[in-house]
């Protein structure tokens, strides 16, 4: 019996000039994942595109393409480059090693590795500012990248003053981004329902617009303590939080009084409450976030500290001087 060729597949593999080994769907959009050529780098990248393609799908994910290409640096996911096939865009973009969401259900996170991937989302958070990004508005577990960079830096596991280093943790799916600034009260859309702010829900309760920091305060709760604030256990709202309940059992979480009981030092319990506030007003700013996070680092091992602000200077400075060579040509 013959087997049946898979056409898609077939024309990812001529263009992009690999083959594909499997495939991932989103909401909207669907993922490839590419093995390259043998002895080639990288050996493996992610082919990105458009699920259902109508016109409005089209138009969307050409404005998600334009952010991607106008944002690159080490802290959010980045495109190596675009092609169109049939007329249906194509981003050929890094593939990294796992997404947060696996990392936290497959390791226990101690207090320094949960400061540490928050610090580092933070910086992603703050690096998408630069780029008049202003709101991601779809901050959850998945849509953070995973690159251990022990397996791209020569001998690096011996530099490092512990584990949690190995793996730097970038910011992706840019595709609500910014929709509450491009269409106002009628962008406030996005987000995954444990993580998603009360002004994603009540769009003409507040004036303000925060979602980003209130879903970076649930996930620093969730590394802190390996239960989301709800009070269900981190691990089943990972694995399928539509079980726990629906849209509205988790508006009426995310509107309520948050109970941090089991944070017990005092500088981070009220850090969390004020990101998680109802009130999109009354949370911080995203450079009190860092400068209090890197604060408590600091009490808590100087040297985990000194480490992460010598790798986020390393960062700066090489993308400061990719954008130089870029604006050269």
């Amino acid at each position: 019996m013959e087997s049946k060729i898979n056409l898609e597949h077939l024309l990812i593999d001529i263009h992009f000039k690999g083959k594909v080994i499997d495939e991932k769907f989103g909401n909207s959009g669907k993922v490839y994942i590419v093995e390259n050529e043998p002895h080639t780098i990288p050996e493996k990248y992610a082919i990105k595109t458009i699920k259902n393609v109508t016109e409005e799908n089209f138009n969307h994910f050409h404005q998600e393409m334009s952010k991607w290409f106008h944002s690159k640096n080490s802290y959010l996911v980045t495109p190596h480059y675009a092609k169109y096939i049939n007329g249906v865009p194509h981003i050929c973009m890094p593939f990294l090693d796992g997404d947060l969401k696996n990392f936290m259900l497959n390791n226990s996170i101690n207090e320094i590795t949960a400061l540490v991937f928050s610090l580092q989302i933070t910086k992603g958070l703050l690096n998408l500012k630069k780029y008049k990004i202003h709101h991601h508005q779809d901050l959850n577990p998945p849509n953070i990248l995973i690159l251990d960079l022990s397996k791209k830096l020569h001998d690096f596991d011996r530099h490092i003053p512990n584990e949690t280093f190995k793996y730097w943790l970038k910011v992706s799916d840019l595709g609500n981004a910014n929709l509450k600034f491009e269409f106002g009260e009628g962008g406030r859309q996005g987000g995954k329902h444990p993580y998603k702010s009360p002004e994603q829900y009540r769009k003409y309760k507040y004036t303000d617009f925060e979602p980003d920091i209130f879903a970076l305060g649930v996930m620093l709760y969730m590394f802190m303590t390996n239960e989301h604030p709800s009070g269900n256990l981190a691990s089943k709202v990972l694995e399928d939080y539509e079980k726990i309940g629906d849209g509205s059992y988790w508006k009426d979480w995310a509107c309520s009084d948050k109970n941090y009981t089991k944070i017990k030092n005092t500088a981070l319990k009220k850090l969390l409450e004020s990101m998680t506030s109802e009130n999109p007003g009354e949370r911080p700013s995203l450079v009190f976030i860092y400068k209090t996070l890197i604060n408590q680092l600091t009490i808590l091992s100087s040297c985990s500290a000194d480490y992460l602000l010598f790798l986020f200077d390393y960062f700066d400075n090489y993308d400061l001087q990719t954008e130089r060579k870029i604006k050269t040509f």
